[in-house]
């Protein structure tokens, strides 16, 4: 049974207030509304199965605007953990004036809770009932009055006007209590999203109706890529070293796949012979010549990475200058971290996109602690699809 004493609610109080002992003696606003909140989060059941965080995530995210954060500033993010359940994290930014030259503050809390079952409590555990000094609920402590603390600060902090010297974002997650697929999501998946927007959009110059090429197609950066240049409006071609692997990638969103054994002449097929605007070339090597003879004119070869192992490749110039195309490098980190608010410029793209579900990174295999060896041997074989996930516990 999880209950919680009033009197810690003095967190709420006006600096030298005594702390009351019944919510009936609230009486400033931002008790009375940190009171709601709590109250309507503990009445979600937010536990694995139930499918309730992304109801949380909703409900929180229009207290958050209700109470002047911008709309881009406050973010759902969906996501499916393994067996298919849907769930959600939320990011809201509450932004500074950078006067302290200071990275911002993460705040973390998560909104599920570990299932209870009402014939297992003397009251009913999905309503906040107030008894004798305490607070009885699923997650009074852990942690929906996390959630409501940080939600409520929050809400005062910028009602009173309140300006940051640098930004302060809170992410609450949505299965802590189970994988924490979607902590792990935030800080890796959603990466190599504004990896992909940077070299589509920054580097690329990516045009709705043009023709993506992605190498490395199945991978995490690969169905990122495809899904992104999906939702940018174009046409994507992925290619896979193995059949299954084409399929991956069509199945993440690309409209065709091609081997890797003889790509240039299937692309140049399916183009009827006009090539492609675009390459992503997560590979290098020997594949990089023939990337070069797809692009059609005023293309655009981007050099992300060498995970074929090959070595640099080089390119002989006098074939851009005669076929009037490119090749760019494409470095998030030297250009989007000497940037400030760039970040936040790839998120407002990426999130009309998530939230039209064209973007929705999958994931391959989830490892054990215990099995990290073997997660590695895998990726080094090149047998992993999409993200592989190791759990630390």
């Amino acid at each position: 049974m999880h209950r919680f004493p009033v009197a810690l609610s003095l967190l709420l109080l006006p600096a030298g207030m005594s702390a009351q002992n019944s919510s009936a003696d609230y009486t400033e606003p931002y008790q009375l509304e940190a009171l709601d909140i709590y109250r309507s989060i503990i009445g979600y059941r937010s536990a694995a199965t139930h499918g309730r965080v992304p109801e949380v995530a909703a409900y929180l995210a229009d207290r958050f605007q209700a109470g002047g954060f911008p709309e881009e500033d406050v973010q759902v993010l969906p996501f499916q953990v393994p067996g298919g359940e849907e769930t959600a994290g939320l990011i809201v930014r509450y932004r500074g004036d950078g006067s302290s030259g200071e990275r911002p503050i993460l705040l973390l809390a998560h909104m599920d809770v570990v299932d209870a079952l009402p014939q297992d409590w003397e009251r009913d555990p999905f309503t906040l009932i107030e008894e004798d000094g305490y607070f009885f609920g699923r997650g009074s402590f852990d942690d929906k009055f996390g959630i409501t603390m940080l939600t409520t600060t929050f809400l005062r902090l910028k009602a009173e006007g309140f300006v940051p010297t640098r930004d302060l974002v809170i992410a609450f997650t949505g299965d802590e209590e189970t994988g924490m697929m979607s902590a792990r999501r935030m800080v890796t998946t959603h990466r190599e999203l504004t990896d992909a927007e940077f070299a589509l959009n920054a580097r690329a110059g990516l045009r709705e109706g043009e023709t993506v090429l992605v190498h490395g197609a199945a991978g995490g950066v690969g169905t990122a890529t495809i899904q992104v240049a999906k939702g940018m409006g174009a046409t994507v071609i992925a290619v896979c070293s193995t059949q299954e692997k084409g399929d991956y990638a069509k199945a993440a969103g690309a409209d065709e796949a091609v081997l890797l054994d003889g790509f240039k002449d299937s692309v140049m097929a399916l183009t009827a012979g006009r090539g492609v605007d675009v390459v992503v070339d997560v590979v290098g090597g020997s594949v990089f010549t023939d990337s070069l003879r797809c692009l059609a004119t005023l293309g655009r070869l981007l050099v992300v990475g060498f995970a074929a192992g090959e070595g640099i490749p080089e390119v002989k110039v006098n074939r851009l200058l005669l076929n009037n195309i490119d090749v760019r490098g494409v470095g998030w980190g030297g250009y989007g971290m000497m940037r400030p608010g760039y970040l936040h410029q790839q998120w407002e793209a990426l999130l009309p996109m998530i939230e039209a579900g064209a973007v929705k990174p999958p994931i391959g295999a989830t490892y054990s602690f215990d099995e990290l060896g073997r997660a590695l041997v895998d990726m080094d074989e090149r047998r992993t699809l999409g993200k592989s996930v190791v759990r630390v516990r």
